[in-house]
């Protein structure tokens, strides 16, 4: 208990009372590429299960017109005829607009184990974030009973264990559920294996689920598994896409040869390997720590205060990381891996116009950094020449290109409608590639894994961007991402360099430039991306000092819209500084503002965003507001983010959002403690990194900052550190660490 208390105090466990109400309100687990979520009641459990490749439809070929479209569009903007131009790509475009299929659910273990008129006591369902662990404990005939589950990156399996602490009380009917089920069914001696293929596709993928009774009396039929009167019962699952998974199912009878205990404890040290990098603590509230988390949220909508959320939050968006991103993986989508449909909201796939990018926002500061590794992978094996070959049949360009939506088969072209003719979503991934440089400054990496891509990238929008008739290079026909503007009393969507184009490709074309710099690969082309950068159009205010979202300073439908795309500059770019651009600074903090009293950042990921701008514009009271309305409008009892319904980029956003209170790194400049909330006043962080290749540790008490230690990583040179009011220039050599009292 003692453990226990102390985990919960220190943020490392998640505690609920409460049965799972549905599926969204379930205790997920995950290893990469397998996950699972608990979901049930006393009387019957479920787990339901996923593997990442098990994703309907297949590869689509490219719309054919695409590159005519736009060459007619761009004469009607050019003309004058902005909203004309609107009106004609919906009516005449619709054949050039793909839609992908579905990521979908491998289906649902269920296991009746009580009668349902049971009575139960002391019910207590955990996530152990340190350990990755999920369980439910409870008492009924005076028997105390538990159930664990985990997933387990090592060894490729997911277990799930029911004990109790009165011999022979395990007994269960088991079967296997799912919306299409289409599954053939064998079962023979312990295992049931199933065969199925998702709606559209015919992809099969098998699942194994082994049973291993301590004692009773174990029976298997290809529709139900029977079990009476065994002490425990350990159940091991393996999933697998046949012919498309990447990591192969280990055989069950050599994972139960090692026994439970082995496997767990495998799962364990592998797991805490990577939460214990770094800690956030907040102290104080130490008696609402031990409340579950559903009344901890209650009482932060009644109360406005429970300092340990954000700790707890942290530990969270990680352990979701974890679960959803590893070395060899695909990347996490829009719920991770945790999906329980076959058609599922927005095809649980990956949306590059923010959700995917936001997915990945506090791997490097959190200390997370190879989990980052499946993005990169994705980007290189499944983008880079899909893309090529969009660029090549719908513009009539060279190098590389991605659109706002993506699949596991690398679609790159225009999606759902002309909201999808926004050609950025590759370019803003190069900023995720740049990122992991910055914090590691591994050249290796740079040259044989980011370079390829955002060299490509690079090539593409050197060939998209045109002239206009004054020599400015404009992008487009773009969008400022699913929003609109109003033109002589109609709104509009398509446009000439939205102010987001201009920060992505200018921000692109800086990092490849200094990645040219660095690994001299392509003068030639060095000097054409410094050309057409001295070309690009500046960013712009608008009458009331707000940063224009668009060129022109057009009326807004829709001002509070969930997108904040233009102040991309400030966050996650890094053109837009209170050092390098007082004036954007102050305008894009003025659009924030306007943004949010119109009821901007109505949705998780939204409210995410914006917390983390608030942390960029330095505003304690802005980050101690979206923090609150982030957890008690946007989050579900168990902490998983709502759009609704759920999607995960709001849990990894309000993550990164965290750690960027804590500390902020750009151009050598070290920020400690730059907008934390007021009643935060007392703290540390352990292992947050630093850009440069540093990590930093800090404590503060009332308010103030009492130590800091940074340590070099790999980093040498020079870092500027700025403690409120306090500036300390420090010299670092590689390995050499500082310690600061104040």
């Amino acid at each position: 208990m003692k453990d226990t208390r102390e985990k919960l105090l220190n943020g490392k466990i998640l505690y609920l009372a409460n049965e799972a109400n549905n599926w969204e309100d379930g205790s997920p687990v995950g290893a990469g590429n397998i996950a699972a979520m608990l979901y049930g009641h006393v009387a019957s459990e479920r787990i339901q299960l996923n593997e990442e490749f098990i994703w309907s439809g297949g590869p689509i070929p490219n719309p054919k017109r695409v590159r005519e479209c736009i060459d007619h569009i761009l004469g009607m903007i050019k003309r004058g005829e902005v909203t004309e131009a609107d009106e004609w790509a919906r009516e005449n475009m619709n054949d050039c607009f793909n839609r992908i299929k579905s990521y979908e659910t491998a289906g649902d273990l269920c296991l009746d184990i009580h009668d349902k008129s049971t009575e139960f006591s002391d019910y207590r369902r955990e996530i152990d974030l340190e350990d990755g662990i999920a369980s439910v404990t409870y008492k009924a005939g005076g028997i105390k009973y538990r159930r664990e589950l985990f997933a387990s990156y090592p060894d490729n399996v997911i277990a799930f264990r029911l004990t109790a602490d009165k011999p022979g009380s395990i007994s269960f009917k088991a079967h296997f559920e799912r919306e299409v089920d289409n599954f053939e069914k064998n079962g023979v001696e312990n295992i049931l294996t199933l065969l199925g293929e998702t709606q559209f596709g015919g992809h099969k993928f098998e699942i194994k689920i082994g049973f291993y009774p301590d004692g009773g009396c174990l029976g298997i039929t290809p529709d139900e598994v029977f079990l009476e009167g065994a002490d425990a019962c350990t159940i091991f699952i393996t999933i697998q896409t046949l012919e498309r998974s990447k990591r192969k199912a280990p055989s069950l009878e050599k994972i139960a040869a090692r026994g439970y205990d082995s496997v767990k404890a495998a799962e364990i040290e592998d797991h805490k390997a990577l939460m214990n990098r770094s800690d956030i603590l907040i102290f104080g509230d130490d008696d609402a720590k031990q409340y579950p988390v559903n009344e901890r949220l209650e009482r932060l909508r009644d109360a406005n205060t429970d300092k340990g959320m954000a700790t707890l939050y942290f530990n969270f968006g990680k352990y979701l990381l974890i679960g959803s991103s590893r070395p060899g993986t695909l990347p996490a989508n829009l719920q991770g891996k945790w999906c329980t449909h076959v058609a599922a909201p927005w095809n649980s796939d990956y949306h590059t116009n923010i959700n995917l990018q936001m997915n990945y926002w506090p791997v490097e500061t959190a200390n997370l950094s190879e989990c980052g590794t499946a993005l990169f992978d994705y980007i290189n094996k499944f983008l880079l020449e899909s893309g090529k070959k969009t660029a090549e049949e719908c513009y009539h360009c060279r190098g590389t290109v991605l659109h706002h939506v993506s699949d596991v088969y690398g679609m790159t072209a225009p999606a759902d409608g002309i909201w999808g003719l926004w050609p950025l979503g590759g370019a803003w991934l190069c900023f995720n590639m740049w990122e992991h440089y910055l914090f590691t400054l591994d050249k290796d990496y740079l040259k044989n894994i980011a370079y390829p891509y955002i060299s490509e990238c690079s090539r593409f929008f050197l060939d998209y961007m045109e002239e206009d008739e004054n020599g400015v290079l404009l992008s487009g026909p773009s969008t400022s991402p699913e929003n609109s503007y109003i033109v002589d009393g109609k709104e509009a969507m398509l446009c000439m360099s939205p102010t987001m184009d201009i920060e992505i490709i200018g921000g692109l074309l800086d990092f490849y430039i200094e990645a040219e710099q660095i690994l001299g690969i392509n003068p030639e082309m060095e000097q054409e991306a410094k050309t057409a950068r001295s070309k690009m159009p500046p960013l712009k205010l608008g009458s009331d000092g707000r940063l224009l979202e668009w060129m022109e300073e057009y009326e807004e439908p829709d001002p509070g819209h969930r997108h904040i795309s233009h102040a991309f500059g400030l966050y996650p770019g890094w053109s837009i500084t209170p050092d390098k651009t007082p004036e954007l600074f102050e305008g894009v903090k003025k659009s924030i503002n306007k943004r949010l009293s119109s009821g901007g950042a109505h949705t998780g990921w939204s409210a995410a965003w914006v917390l983390n701008l608030e942390a960029h514009i330095l505003d304690k009271e802005g980050t101690a507001s979206m923090f609150h309305k982030l957890l008690t409008k946007s989050t579900n009892t168990n902490l998983l983010d709502e759009h609704p319904p759920f999607q995960i980029d709001g849990n990894f956003g309000g993550t990164a959002a965290i750690a960027e209170m804590m500390l902020q790194s750009r151009d050598g400049i070290v920020r400690i403690l730059p907008a934390i909330p007021e009643d935060w006043k007392d703290g540390a962080f352990r292992g947050l990194c630093i850009r440069g290749g540093y990590e930093a540790d800090a404590e503060w008490k009332d308010g103030k900052v009492t130590s800091f230690t940074i340590r070099s990583t790999v980093g040498e040179g020079n870092l500027k550190v700025v403690v409120e009011n306090k500036v300390f220039n420090m010299k670092f050599s590689k390995g050499k660490s500082i310690t600061k009292t104040l």
